[in-house]
Parts: C-alpha cells; sequence; structure tokens
C-alpha cells in the first residue's frame, strides 16, 4: 500500500493510496490544533486515499480551509476535484466533535457517500455546549445542520454527556441517522473504540461500504424521546449548576432515573452538592455497579467516602478512577487529597506531584504539592520542568497506571 503526499500545508494533506477506490475526509476536532491532524496514525493505515482537514477553532469549517481558495465552496470543490483526480468511487468522511460538525457539513455539500461522526453538535450554540463559548459572526452560517439534507451518516455518542445525547437525538430523530452509544463515554467515543481495537475496524466499514458496525453498543438515551425532552428541560440548570434545582427535578423523574446513566449520576451529584452524602453514595454507588467503565464516577464516589470516613473505599474509588483515565489530573489530586487525610504522605506526594505534572496550568495543585512535599520531607522539582515535559508525562502515566479493564477481572 504505497502513499503519496500531493499536496499539503499545515491545514491540509491530500494523500494518493494506489489501487483505493474511495477517497476518506477526514477533519481534525478542535483540540488537535494545526499542523496536528486528528485520526492521523489511523489516516495513514487506511486502504484509502485520504484528505486530512483542519480549521481554526472559532470557524468551525463554516469559513473554509486556510490555504485553499474560496472559502467553504471552494474546499468542497478541492474534495471533488481530488476524487476525480485519483477516480476513485466512493467518498466518505469522518470526524470527531468540531471535526464531525465538519463532516456532515461538507459531506451534505460534496455529496458523500457515508459519514461517521463522533459526539457531535449538528444545532450551534446550546448552553453548555462546545460551540457555546465560539460564538462569533460566523454564527448564522449552518447554524443547524438537521436543515440540510445530509448523507446516510452514523454517529458514535458518549451516554455520559449531555450535548453528545441531544446532538444524536437531533440527528436520529430529523435525519434518521443511526446512533450508537458508548454508555462509559463522555466526549471521547473515539478513544474508548481505539482501546478496545475497534476504531480501524469502524474506519474499514466505512471506506468498503459495510455497515458501520455497532458492536454490543445500544443505541442509548438519545433513541428516548421522553428523556432527552427531560435533559433539554434540565440543561439550562446544569449551565448554572444549580444543583437544588437539579436534585428537585430529578426526584419528581425517578421513572427516567432508572432508565438513564447520565441522570443517575446526576442526581448522585446533585445529593453530594446539597451535602447529602448518604443518597449521593447510594446513587454513584449503583452507577459503578451499572457502568463500572465511567472514570468520573468512581472519582466523585472517592469524594463522598471521604466525606462519610470510609477512607479505605474512597482510596480504592480514586484509584479505580486513575486506572481508567490516568492522564486526568483532577483525579490524581483527588487522591492525594484522601492519602493526605489516611496519613500517608509519600502518596499524598506522589499523585499531587502526578496532579501538576498533568496539568501545570492550576496553582492550587503546586499548592497542594508543596504541602504535601513538606510532609513526605520532598523536594519539589521547577514547575517549567512539568510544563516542557508535558506530553512525556501523559505517557508516563498512561504507562503506569493504566488497567481500563481492572473491573472485568476476578479478585
Amino acid at each position: 500500500m504505497n502513499k503519496n503526499i500531493v499536496k499539503e500545508n499545515s491545514h491540509f494533506q491530500f494523500i494518493e493510496c494506489d489501487a483505493a477506490d474511495t477517497v476518506t475526509v477526514v477533519f481534525a476536532a478542535r483540540n488537535d490544533r494545526p499542523p496536528k491532524f486528528t485520526f492521523w496514525k489511523a489516516a495513514n493505515a487506511m486502504n484509502s486515499h485520504v484528505i486530512l482537514l483542519n480549521s481554526d477553532v472559532p470557524e468551525w469549517y463554516r469559513a473554509g480551509i486556510p490555504g485553499i481558495s474560496g472559502g467553504i465552496r471552494g474546499a468542497v470543490k478541492a474534495i471533488t476535484d481530488f476524487k476525480n483526480t485519483v477516480k476513485a468511487s466512493r467518498l466518505v468522511m469522518t470526524g470527531s466533535s468540531m471535526g464531525g460538525y465538519g463532516a456532515l457539513l461538507y459531506g451534505s455539500m460534496a455529496k458523500a457517500d457515508h459519514v461517521l461522526a463522533f459526539g457531535v453538535e449538528p444545532l450551534l450554540g446550546i448552553p453548555g455546549g462546545k460551540t457555546d463559548i465560539t460564538r462569533n459572526h460566523l454564527q448564522y452560517m449552518y447554524p443547524d445542520l438537521t436543515s440540510l439534507s445530509l448523507p446516510p451518516s452514523t454517529v458514535y455518542y458518549g451516554g455520559m454527556d449531555i450535548n453528545d445525547i441531544l446532538g444524536a437525538w437531533l440527528l436520529r430523530k430529523r435525519r434518521n441517522s443511526e446512533i450508537v452509544c458508548i454508555p462509559e463515554a463522555q466526549h471521547d467515543t473515539p478513544d474508548f473504540l481505539a482501546r478496545h481495537g475497534l476504531l480501524n475496524s469502524v474506519f474499514a466499514d466505512i471506506i468498503t461500504g459495510k455497515k458501520i458496525s455497532t458492536y454490543e453498543y445500544g443505541q442509548g438515551d438519545a433513541a428516548n424521546d421522553e428523556i432527552v425532552d427531560f435533559l433539554w428541560k434540565l440543561n439550562n440548570q446544569l449551565v448554572e449548576k444549580d444543583w437544588t434545582a437539579i436534585r428537585k427535578k430529578i426526584s419528581h423523574s425517578e421513572h427516567l432515573t432508572s432508565n438513564s446513566p447520565l441522570l443517575e449520576y446526576l442526581y448522585g451529584i446533585a445529593h453530594f452538592r446539597n451535602h447529602d452524602f448518604n443518597n449521593a453514595y447510594k446513587a454513584l454507588n449503583t452507577l459503578t455497579m451499572r457502568i463500572p467503565g465511567y472514570w468520573e464516577a468512581w472519582m466523585n464516589l472517592g469524594a463522598v467516602n471521604l466525606k462519610l470516613g470510609n477512607i479505605d473505599e474512597a482510596i480504592k474509588s480514586c484509584s479505580n478512577a486513575i486506572k481508567l483515565r490516568p492522564h486526568r489530573s483532577i483525579a490524581h489530586i483527588q487522591l492525594s487529597h484522601i492519602y493526605s487525610k489516611a496519613g500517608s504522605n509519600d502518596l499524598a506526594f506522589e499523585h499531587a506531584q502526578w496532579a501538576c505534572k498533568l496539568n501545570y496550568s492550576r496553582p492550587e495543585y503546586f499548592d497542594a504539592l508543596a504541602k504535601t512535599a513538606a510532609l513526605a520531607n520532598k523536594s519539589v522539582p521547577d514547575k517549567e520542568n512539568y510544563a516542557v515535559q508535558y506530553n512525556e508525562n501523559v505517557k508516563a502515566a498512561q504507562s503506569k497506571f493504566s488497567d481500563y479493564n481492572f473491573y472485568t477481572k476476578k479478585a
């Protein structure tokens, strides 16, 4: 499989692949700033011609691709011209988050054969959403993708992310998209698929024109109109963090909570924020048994256990969160706090240090590190070292702590 880059700059790469019959256009997410491209490794392993695209974050691909003239229509023309040049018979598109939005928008304009989107918001500007923080003069352009004639599309979404759910529901309801829910995921469904060796298989399906695999995943909350209607109404309180109102509203809809892991989690957090630790424990403990792969439930269960004086259980719960998400600094700082309460100063220092390594922009983490260092009689490395070595620190944390399937192992 010989590949050759025929055109590139920091925002795009056009790659020919010998004997391939499909052009796959891959749109970068907003966190992968140019010259980075989302799914770069996976795309280079595809038996397909590939176009990798990136956009300035506030534009969400609505103004085209920098370096390709003609704005959005010029970018779409460049895609279709490339397809004609390589004599491909199929055109497919994929992307996550902002990239999913771009894949649907450009897929509509270029009449793609299929679009595979991960965690996409087709309606811009929903309070609390990823697009809510990037409002600008382009907001009037293509505000609602479900008003367009979209290609056949498959949407993977996170069952623990309200905006993922609302986006998937809009596409299912208005455009009959196939929706697939990973219950324990947030806005990171590609990562969950990659962990289990499934991401490349999903890409192979779209390239060859097969029905995209759903594996054992179902449609989730976005297939339940009653739950989604409730989430639309709950969203403003979530944005405002009005946990008293959230608890009251969920308490009157227990039949929905029993069917929705997200609502059960939010109910637990609402109890916690209202200092009702016994009911918080009940809800969060039930959720960790129901979907044990959701890291944030474990972390908050650790905080609840600490409030209840269950130190050993608090350590276990927070450790489970870190096994699932080793690179999340907040889980490390929480575990450090628990170890401090337990008098385990060396371990408290270790996890405070990991928190600083993984998020060097939080001064409160360095305050905690200084306190634990004094108790453990340790020296504190220079702060600048953490910033320089950030990528290496993420890899080191994943290597040291990852145990994604710990909950399936026998004791």
